[in-house]
């Protein structure tokens, strides 16, 4: 959260690549870039194509986190085995404060955050891989059920036109069954082979109350970790950044 660093997912924001230029070690050649929060990586790529596409007001979202996002040695096996944690700790505080950041904007050496609020609540579950997130929407627009599909299976951002190396080519996939995404199924979501883990699956595209409801699994240490670190580089070295 310093006041230079970018958190970068290159889909959704490689222009704020600028801030490095404001970091004091840059003119010494060196700089920092981080990944986000990996739930917060899950979700924000089929936030930014809706944010796109219909504007967006309001952000609920509540994640059933996998294990092996808690580290190794992680969770103690007692403590998560046939139960839910509804507590990880400054997760929730993560999730609302990088998102704001992500969608925002970077100029005159400073970030502006997006206007619109998060409300996260984050639990641990007994599941190895693969984050679930569940997402209630307020948008801008009302759009219909099919034209909130088709924003986001139809979403490319700069690695897809790119075509970087651990780009998935459809980052966003759309689930039509009625019970998926699963992590068990949609984990390893992505493709080429080199890309595998790498798209965020969404699926349950509803509305009620005025709100839009959909479900997203993403691989929390693949797309969330390791290989949103190998995809910014990827960026950084095409655009002659290192």
């Amino acid at each position: 959260m310093d006041e230079h660093v970018p958190i970068i997912v290159p889909e959704v924001n490689t222009d704020q690549f600028a801030a490095v230029k404001d970091q004091p070690t840059y003119k010494d050649g060196g700089y920092i870039v981080t990944n986000a929060n990996c739930s917060s990586t899950g979700i924000v790529v089929p936030l930014k194509a809706l944010r796109d596409a219909f504007g967006l007001e309001q952000v609920f979202v509540s994640t059933y986190q996998a294990i092996s996002g808690a580290g190794y040695p992680g969770v103690p096996s007692l403590d998560i085995v046939g139960n839910v944690i509804p507590f990880i700790n400054h997760e929730e505080e993560k999730m609302e404060s990088e998102l704001g950041k992500m969608l925002g904007t970077y100029g005159d050496g400073k970030f502006r955050y997006a206007d619109f609020d998060v409300i996260a609540n984050c639990a641990r579950v007994p599941v190895v891989d693969g984050h679930t997130e569940s997402l209630s929407l307020k948008l801008r627009d009302e759009p219909s059920l099919e034209e909130v599909a088709s924003a986001l299976s139809g979403f490319r951002g700069e690695p897809q036109k790119l075509k970087l190396p651990s780009a998935p080519v459809q980052p966003v996939i759309v689930r039509t069954e009625e019970n998926r995404p699963q992590p068990i199924y949609d984990v390893f979501a992505g493709s080429p082979e080199r890309a595998r883990g790498m798209a965020s699956t969404v699926g349950r595209i509803r509305k009620s109350n005025g709100y839009y409801k959909l479900w997203v699994v993403s691989h929390n240490t693949l797309r969330g970790g390791a290989g949103g670190s190998i995809l910014n580089a990827e960026y950084a070295y095409k655009k002659n950044l290192l």
